[in-house]
């Protein structure tokens, strides 16, 4: 799940559950999802 919405083509996905994903300690941004499942930066 974590990946699916790292690679996810809609950012504002990421950001409406992003309040969740910080309190379960997870990165709460596309890039810091994107950095803890291993994936490259899209920069």
């Amino acid at each position: 799940m974590l990946r699916a919405l790292a690679e996810h083509h809609h950012p504002w996905i990421v950001r409406w559950v992003a309040g969740t994903l910080a309190e379960r300690g997870l990165p709460n941004s596309q890039d810091g999802l994107r950095a803890y499942v291993g994936l490259p930066s899209t920069d």
